[in-house]
């Protein structure tokens, strides 16, 4: 699963930080108290975006999806999951306004991991892949894995064997594949085969 200073290090980017900016920016229009998050804070509520969504694909987030929620808040900040909440749960009346821009930004966030180094993007290419999920995901770029796993999954292991979804979450993962743009690769189309519809 992802960590705090993981996400610090894929920021560390002039263009990810300006784009950033700008969308908390506009945000903070809406919900005023989004000035007070640092960059960081702001950056979780965005990668929180597609767990929100795939809650909200059923109508509302279960007591299981809100501690769901809560454990990745915890996972990149620690001592600040109730602050985080708050805030997150404050934003869900704007959700649907701001996604498809987190959406994008999620996207190009993942995508320059592979700029920085080309050959990684070549190994994920259809003709690279076996028919073996988990061995792609062995030989997968390890930050796109922890990517994968904790903007769909709880754990980094489910990957390999995901769990099952309904027909309105699974709708959901498809759709936030093709906004962030990740369902371009390969091994994302390959995890989504492995997806049971309930």
């Amino acid at each position: 699963m992802l960590t705090y200073n993981e996400l610090a290090t894929l920021l560390e980017d002039a263009q990810l930080e300006a784009e950033l900016e700008a969308l908390k920016a506009a945000a903070s229009k809406d919900l005023p108290l989004l000035q007070d998050l640092g960059q960081l804070e702001f950056a979780v509520l965005v990668l929180l975006t597609p767990a929100v969504g795939i809650a909200l694909a059923q109508g509302n987030i279960s007591l299981f999806e809100e501690l769901s929620l809560q454990r990745k808040i915890k996972r990149l900040l620690h001592n600040q999951v109730e602050e985080m909440y708050k805030v997150l749960k404050s934003s869900l009346p704007f959700f649907a306004q701001y996604q498809d821009d987190y959406y994008g930004f999620i996207g190009k966030l993942t995508f320059s991991t592979f700029h920085k180094n080309p050959l990684f993007l070549e190994g994920l290419q259809k003709q690279a892949l076996t028919h073996s999920l988990a061995l792609n995901l062995l030989h997968a770029p390890w930050i796109l894995v922890k990517l994968l796993s904790f903007l769909f999954l709880e754990e980094d292991e489910q990957l390999s064997a995901p769990p099952t979804f309904s027909a309105a979450e699974f709708e959901k993962i498809i759709e936030i594949g093709r906004k962030t743009g990740i369902s371009k690769l390969p091994l994302f189309e390959q995890f989504c085969q492995q997806i049971t519809v309930k």
